[in-house]
């Protein structure tokens, strides 16, 4: 296959197609000329070029030098550009297996027949003559890996046409989703589809915003991890004055800082305490982020402490007794006799210490199983190396006094004056964050909490829970001093039972505002 490859400038209104595709394994490979070079390309590519030369064809894998990353970051900063300004996208799927002969019959008419016969309500109603001819649909459509892949999002969203291609003929999508929809496929796969088709549907509208299409989007893969990111930048309409912007030389630690900071200053929808929003959701978006780009993301200096966050959690209760750890507890018939008698040192209602031990009963059946899952969420936090300062506020959770209060102290974070604290490390100095946390220890809190905490817990130490997350901080108040810091993360056993619910805020919950440099919060709120 030859092919020609020439640069044109967007001014000169060229007229072209851009392939939306997913490259495929990198073990089968085709040779093709560009421009007189060999140029190895993988299968699905070459499948592509060979069936859909029609208009000259913008595609990444050819069109941008992947090795080059200076290049690489200028292209996909145009990547929406492209796509918006090409007469029309073609999702190319690959070639259906060896064996689906009745495809190309039945490709070209499929959307006419689905929506012109009786209803459909699986693949094998028998309202069709041949109801069989549609099952390839089923593995080759509803299957196909494209529908997993973070660029088609934008792709897909930015296209003013859009078109399904095969080796067998064109549809246009304003013909195949309706057809598609009659469709009830296994495994909720039109699910994806549907979203990729309200995105586009909506591509003008508000909802695009950065932090709603990394959650609704969290599933798509792709290989580099900065991807996570950048597939949407062009989708998203608050992205669009450039304060967040696709850069491949960046630590993955950077990339971090980058979206949190971008997300502090976000203005949500129909609100008017935008600070109380953020510093309520923060910690659960850094979890997301975090998840995205991986465990790679984990910070190496502290170039980025000065950068501030605040978080707000809600108050589940005190620790009032550090008992063993697990090991201990399922080593030793004394210990594990000793840790159950102390359920009546702290409460005295017995249908309260038959609750707890219901509860024990049930998280050694978990930490028996899951330890480790278990154990990644408690975290040692040494405040002499992760700055915070948190304030225990007044009025209760959703209480205009207390949204005052968060406003108040997010405008001064803002401006980055909020953390008074001496910085006790040098900022160039490299901390160690890859040694695992000491032996975790069980504890009984208040509220009839139990759970799983650092070594340096004590009695007295604050839980505090945030919003939709699993992330519990522990806390401890400063001698002298109403300001608290966090010494660690925890996990809770509650929910693991119906008569014990987490806890969730109520008009009477205490709230707690903290306030940490940018790796505190990346400590605290890490999935790993």
């Amino acid at each position: 296959m030859h092919m020609e490859m020439i640069n044109v400038e967007f001014s000169s209104m060229p007229k072209y197609q851009a392939l939306s595709y997913t490259w495929g394994s990198p073990e089968t490979t085709k040779t093709i000329a560009v421009n007189g070079a060999l140029v190895e390309v993988q299968q699905n590519l070459h499948d592509a070029l060979f069936n859909l030369i029609e208009l000259p064809e913008w595609e990444d894998a050819i069109c941008i030098d992947q090795q080059n990353l200076q290049e690489r970051t200028s292209q996909v900063r145009l990547m929406d550009f492209i796509y918006t300004r090409a007469q029309r996208v073609l999702i190319w799927l690959g070639l259906p297996r060896p064996g689906f002969e009745q495809f190309k019959k039945n490709w070209a008419t499929f959307p006419t027949d689905i929506l012109n016969s009786a209803e459909l309500n699986s693949f094998e109603d028998s309202v069709f003559e041949d109801p069989g001819k549609w099952n390839f649909f089923e593995e080759w459509l509803f299957e196909n890996d494209y529908w997993n892949r973070v660029w088609i999002v934008q792709e897909i969203g930015l296209s003013r046409k859009l078109a399904v291609c095969t080796g067998y003929g064109t549809i246009q999508w304003e013909d195949l989703f309706p057809a598609i929809s009659r469709f009830n496929p296994r495994d909720n796969k039109f699910l994806l589809i549907g979203a990729l088709n309200e995105k586009r549907a909506h591509r003008h509208g508000d909802s695009n915003r950065l932090e709603t299409l990394l959650e609704d989007f969290r599933y798509a893969k792709c290989q580099e991890p900065r991807d996570k990111i950048y597939g949407f930048l062009g989708l998203a309409h608050d992205c669009e004055d450039g304060s967040i912007e696709a850069d491949y030389s960046k630590p993955l630690f950077d990339v971090y800082v980058d979206v949190i900071n971008f997300f502090n200053r976000q203005r949500p929808l129909l609100t008017d305490h935008n600070g109380h929003n953020r510093a309520a959701k923060v910690v659960r978006f850094s979890q997301l982020v975090q998840r995205l780009l991986g465990h790679d993301s984990t910070p190496i200096s502290r170039m980025n402490q000065a950068q501030i966050v605040l978080a707000i959690g809600t108050v589940g209760g005190t620790i009032l007794h550090v008992g063993p750890t697990f090991h201990e507890l399922y080593s030793s018939s004394a210990v594990y006799k000793e840790w159950k008698r102390s359920f009546g040192k702290y409460y005295s209602s017995p249908a309260d210490i038959q609750m707890l031990r219901e509860a024990n009963e049930a998280y050694e059946e978990i930490l028996f199983h899951n330890l480790g899952t278990v154990t990644a969420n408690v975290h040692s936090i040494n405040p002499l190396v992760f700055e915070s300062s948190g304030t225990l506020l007044s009025g209760g959770w959703n209480s205009a006094l207390c949204r005052d209060a968060v406003e108040k102290i997010a405008l001064e974070v803002s401006k980055g004056n909020a953390l008074n604290i001496p910085i006790r490390c040098a900022r160039e100095e490299l901390i160690d964050l890859s040694a695992s946390t000491p032996t975790a220890r069980l504890f009984i809190g208040s509220g009839l909490l139990l759970g799983l905490g650092p070594p340096q817990a004590a009695e007295g130490d604050l839980l505090c829970q945030f919003d939709r997350t699993n992330v519990v901080a522990i806390l401890r108040k400063e001698e002298a001093e109403d300001i608290y810091r966090l010494i660690g993360g925890a996990d809770l056993s509650t929910g693991h039972l119906e008569k014990q619910m987490p806890v969730v805020p109520t008009a009477d919950t205490k709230t707690m505002a903290i306030r940490m440099d940018i790796r505190t919060l990346h400590k605290l709120s890490s999935p790993f």
